[in-house]
């Protein structure tokens, strides 16, 4: 245990001391990224496209009086994503907020998650390749936030993230427990992080770690019940409320199966149908019905597919090297991240925030995969999305580039880098005839 805590003060000091002043700056650009984008964001670009902070505003000032999530307030999220709605509000000490400040103090949040998230990017990254990949990792991720700082400012999608590269880092330091304890936290606050559990279970599992993998899953169990108890107790009939909204969405707009309808519409003239309702844009056209009733299934298939196959690899990396890599398990988590958002039938612009914090510590033309994803991201939300809804040339091609950019890391992913060198060798051997030893 000393050990380990020794080893997350070390990145630390690293960051301040040996690597100097590149350490020290890469933490300062994101604070100045994100007060840079509260100052630049003209209010005509804020709303209606960037409305979610007025909801959290408003959720924030509910709780304040006294009323009680899911029974007084219709909350469209998990529970412990009131912690960063309400605390920018309950921070101010001269009594309530106007909703101005509260956009200061919100953003102020999100650059203080943005450098909490850097250091722990950094520590990983150590972990992974010494002194330069904590370094690259950082850089990486500095990229990565000022690339999406017009959504990252502005929504509270970077914590539950954090909490999942977390739940990586204690893994990786030898601490399941606590692992399992932040990917329930992410759990409780925006349900996604979940996937890295299954994540993390194999690379224990690979590694031989039976009791560690019970570690986990009991921290996982004990964060995530202690956060929904009381509000199951409190409200008991509305406490999966959100859930039940989410699973009677249709398909949204800037989702794969959205724009694929979106791409027949501008190519072939196929009749469809912009609708509004759950808060976001969606899209009718044939075949969504269908493809909403195979969409859990498709999803559960994908992710166990994936789970499978790097499963594999990480045994793998015990037969060759002694020990589960830690890039494999990086590499799985982002590939089950993509294969839950590429199969979702509602990919918000925000959601690429989830990929971030792993996304950063991939190979480097991996990682620029999701720096382009994130920079046509932004192309369509904020910066183009009524002429998305308008069905207009540009945004959709746009959006269908993103999705196929991101489709395209999935398979590098899953097909590794063993994968490809095997196949150059193949591609050697077809065209002169030379067959690599085995």
């Amino acid at each position: 245990m000393a050990r380990e805590r020794a080893s997350a003060i070390d990145v630390v000091t690293t960051v301040c001391s040996a690597h100097g002043a590149v350490g020290i700056e890469l933490l300062v650009l994101h604070a100045a990224a994100f007060l840079a984008v509260v100052t630049l964001t003209p209010a005509t670009e804020l709303f209606p496209n960037n409305g979610d902070v007025l909801l959290y505003f408003q959720y924030a000032e509910r709780v304040a009086q006294g009323e009680i999530p899911y029974r007084d307030i219709d909350l469209e999220y998990p529970p412990l994503a009131l912690l960063p709605v309400v605390l920018p509000y309950l921070a101010w000490p001269f009594g309530r907020p106007s909703f101005e400040t509260y956009q200061w103090l919100f953003v102020t949040q999100s650059a203080g998650l943005s450098v909490a998230t850097a250091v722990i990017v950094a520590w990983v990254g150590r972990q992974r390749a010494g002194g330069e990949g904590m370094l690259r990792g950082m850089a990486l991720y500095a990229v990565m936030a000022v690339a999406t700082a017009p959504l990252l400012a502005w929504r509270f999608d970077l914590f539950p993230a954090m909490l999942g590269l977390g739940g990586v880092w204690l893994v990786l330091a030898g601490r399941p427990s606590l692992a399992g304890v932040a990917i329930g936290l992410g759990f409780a606050a925006k349900v996604f992080p979940v996937v890295l559990l299954p994540v993390l279970a194999i690379y224990l599992l690979a590694a031989g770690r039976w009791g560690s993998v019970g570690r986990l899953v009991a921290g996982f169990v004990v964060a995530a019940t202690l956060v929904w108890l009381p509000i199951s107790l409190a409200a008991p009939d509305e406490i999966l409320s959100f859930a039940i909204r989410q699973q009677e969405r249709p398909i949204q707009i800037e989702s794969v199966q959205g724009g694929l309808q979106l791409l027949s519409h501008l190519l072939f003239g196929a009749d469809i149908q912009v609708t509004f309702g759950f808060g976001s844009v969606n899209v009718i056209g044939r075949g969504t019905e269908q493809a909403l009733d195979l969409q859990g299934i498709v999803s559960g298939l994908a992710i166990a597919g994936t789970l499978g196959l790097f499963f594999l690899r990480l045994v793998d990396d015990v037969r060759r090297i002694g020990a589960p890599a830690a890039q494999t398990l990086i590499d799985a988590g982002v590939a089950v991240m993509l294969a839950l958002l590429l199969t979702n039938k509602v990919f918000s612009a925000q959601y690429i925030i989830w990929l971030l914090p792993l996304a950063a510590l991939l190979r480097r033309p991996q990682a620029y995969l999701v720096v382009l994803a994130s920079v046509l991201t932004l192309l369509v939300f904020p910066l183009n999305y009524e002429r998305l809804i308008a069905l207009e040339q540009l945004p959709i091609i746009a959006l269908n580039v993103r999705n196929a950019v991101l489709v395209a890391l999935l398979i590098i992913l899953l097909v590794g880098p063993t994968g490809w060198a095997r196949f150059r060798g193949c591609s050697l051997a077809t065209r002169t005839g030379y067959s690599p030893p085995s």
